[in-house]
C-alpha cells in the first residue's frame, strides 16, 4: 500500500518514507508502520472495505445492537479527543483525514509507540521488575532494617 501521499500530509516534504511494514491486529482497519529515512517511525490506520474482515461489514449498522459496528475515523477521533481531555496521555495524531481527497479511505497517523521502552514512555511511569513503581521504596525501607548478616523474610 502506497502511503507516501499520507506521510508527506502528516509530516511535511522534509521527511521522506522508506517504506510500510504492514502490522498484524488490525481486523476491522489496516495497521502499517511508517518507517522513515531519519529513523524515526510512526503508524498509520486505514478505514476500507478492503481492509475490514469482519463478517457483515457492509451491511448498516444498527445503533441498538451492542455487537455492531464500532470502529472508524470519527469514532477513533473522537475517543482520542475525550481520553486527551481527561489528560490520559495518549498516542500524538499527527494526521486524522476523513475527508478521501487524499488518500482513497479515512486515515489515521500516529504516534509510534514500539515496544514497552515506548509504553513505558507512554504511560510516563518505570517499570520495576519486582512489581509497581510504588513497592520499590517499601522493599527497601523494610530490608535495610533487617540485621546485617540476615536476610529480609519479606522479600526473599
Amino acid at each position: 500500500m502506497d502511503l507516501t501521499g499520507v506521510a508527506r500530509e502528516a509530516f511535511g516534504g522534509g521527511r521522506r518514507l522508506a517504506g510500510t511494514e504492514r502490522l498484524r491486529g488490525g481486523s476491522k482497519k489496516g495497521v502499517h508502520r511508517l518507517p522513515f529515512e531519519d529513523s524515526g517511525t510512526a503508524v498509520a490506520y486505514v478505514w476500507s472495505a478492503a481492509e475490514n474482515h469482519w463478517p457483515g461489514a457492509d451491511e448498516p449498522a444498527d445503533d441498538a445492537d451492542p455487537l455492531a459496528h464500532a470502529s472508524g475515523i470519527a469514532l477513533f477521533g473522537a475517543a482520542h479527543r475525550r481520553l486527551t481531555a481527561l489528560g490520559v496521555r495518549t498516542p500524538r495524531v499527527h494526521l486524522l483525514d476523513g475527508s478521501r481527497t487524499r488518500f482513497p479511505a479515512d486515515v489515521a497517523v500516529v504516534e509510534d509507540v514500539n515496544g514497552l521502552g515506548g509504553v513505558r514512555e507512554l504511560a510516563g511511569v518505570s517499570l520495576f521488575p519486582w512489581g509497581a513503581p510504588g513497592r520499590r521504596g517499601r522493599s527497601r525501607r523494610c530490608c535495610s532494617r533487617r540485621r546485617p548478616g540476615t536476610r529480609c523474610v519479606r522479600h526473599r
